[in-house]
Formats: C-alpha cells, structure tokens, sequence
C-alpha cells in the first residue's frame, strides 16, 4: 500500500497505482518445479505463460478495456482499474540469472534485468548487464539512459567474525533446503525426480554448483555484501566500482533468526547508507 502526501489513494495485488509515488514490477520466469506442481500448473508451460503473461499485464495497465483471447489468457471487454499513473506503465525489471533466452526476451520488450548470480553460462552480474545492453543495440532500442540493479544478499553485524560464520551456516542451511527431495525432485530446481528438465531451463544443470560459490570473491569477481558496516561500504564501493550502480538487497535469509534481520537492516541503515549520500545504492 501507498500514500501520497495529500492522503489520497493506494494500490494493491493489481500493481496499479493512485498515488504520486512510483511503483516497479518486478518479473521472473520462475523455476521450482514444487511451486507449479503446488498450484496445479505444468512447468513444461512456463515459458509461453510469461510471455504471454507480460503482454497481458501491459495491455491491461494501457488499454481502456481489455480483451485477450491467447492460450492461458481468455477475457473479454473486461475493466482493470484503477491504471496507473506511471506512462505508458510502471517500468518492468526482468530477474535473469542462466538462460541467454530471458536476456534476449527482456531487450527485444525494452524490460530492465535484474542481474542475479554469478553462473557458469552468463557470468558475473556486470557481465549480464553488457549482454542486455548488447541485444538492446540489436534491436535498436537506447539504453544508456537505463542502469539494470543486481540483485545480492545483504548481511550486516557488529564484527566481521560473526557476520562471516552466520553467512556460512545461512548458505549451508539454503542448500540443504534447496536440494531436499520434494514429491517431484529437488525444492530449488526445475527437473523431476527422474533428472528431466523441462523446456527453457536447460541452463539449469549447473545451477547447484553456481550457488555453492556465488559469494566465492575468487570465482564471483564481486565480492560478498557481508560484515561489519564498514566491510559492506567498502565492497558496496567495488561492485559500484564494477559497473553495478544500483543494488537490490536481500536482507532476510531462511534460518537467520528475526532480531539479526532487523539488526542488519539497521545498521545498513545508520552506518553503511550515509557512506553513499547521492548515489544510487538502494
């Protein structure tokens, strides 16, 4: 919900908005076979899905009324308000972090990506980014105005010891999850419990491998956004240094007991934000 300073307005699980503050969408292809499974969807159709779902957002938020007969999507002379304020939409960002498909997919609709990783397929987050840039020349569309984020765990704590041994037991605890054995294979991957990977994530195969050493500094390039406040500062000022002039932090981790999150977070805060008045670390 959102209040504008006259007191009017809000917007909810539609994403429209009807008040003066701007809103962002973010998209994503999704990838755990356990939610599709869970909501009664088959993954093998994800892809169509998101495309199609895009177009339908979009002509929803533009259109005055709107019909879409497509696969999934079947309406007709059907009313979405209120729209938003934001023209011709609220600004998209794409999360891509494996498949060269989601980067050409959000040039080719002149979507911002959230850069995730680092991946054996697309590289480090910088990396990611020039390759959106890339296919955004490609196909003709000017992006120098636009600077995609990266999105990155965030962890703060009184000394560097202590902020290093909780992010250890964290990824331990992720991976754990990630890999235990729902009805139909692994919790954190698109294949089945026979191995089959369904269309579109064909990037996957190494994805486990990419997760065990994405905060590797040796591997990643960039290092870990965990430590004490001044630590985080100065590797927020190498990522910045990297290219990377926005960053989406994660600040709650599985596992990590509640008053260290908003211990973290304020911290981050107090101590790490002020190193950057006027920039745009976010």
């Amino acid at each position: 919900m959102c209040q504008a300073e006259d007191g009017r307005g809000d917007y909810g699980v539609t994403g429209v908005q009807t008040c003066a503050l701007p809103i962002y969408l973010g998209i994503g292809y999704g990838y755990q076979r356990q939610e599709f499974d869970g909501l009664g969807i088959d993954i093998n159709t994800s892809r169509e899905r998101f495309y199609e779902a895009v177009e339908v957002i979009k002509k929803a938020w533009t259109e005055e009324r709107l019909t879409y007969h497509g696969k999934f999507t079947d309406v007709e002379d059907l009313w979405v308000l209120p729209k938003p304020l934001q023209q011709p939409h609220p600004p998209l960002f794409q999360a891509v972090s494996t498949s060269p498909a989601s980067i050409d997919f959000a040039a080719k609709n002149q979507i911002q990506v959230i850069a995730g990783g680092p991946t054996d397929i697309l590289g480090q987050a910088p990396q990611v980014i020039q390759a959106w840039r890339d296919k955004m020349d490609e196909y003709g569309h000017p992006h120098k105005h636009l600077d995609p984020p990266m999105s990155k765990g965030i962890y703060v704590a009184p000394t560097q010891e202590e902020a290093e041994r909780d992010a250890e037991e964290l990824q331990n605890f992720s991976s754990r999850i990630l890999n235990s054995q729902g009805n139909n294979g692994a919790i954190g991957m698109p294949t089945d419990k026979d191995g089959n990977v369904p269309p579109g994530y064909e990037h996957w195969a190494n994805r486990q491998n990419d997760r065990d050493r994405r905060d590797d500094p040796g591997h990643a390039g960039l290092p870990p956004l965990v430590g004490t406040p001044e630590v985080v500062a100065e590797r927020l000022k190498a990522t910045q240094a990297a290219g990377i002039n926005h960053v989406f932090g994660n600040f709650g981790f599985p596992g990590l007991p509640h008053e260290k999150v908003l211990r973290s977070i304020e911290m981050f805060a107090k101590e790490v934000m002020p190193e950057f008045q006027g920039a745009p670390v976010a």
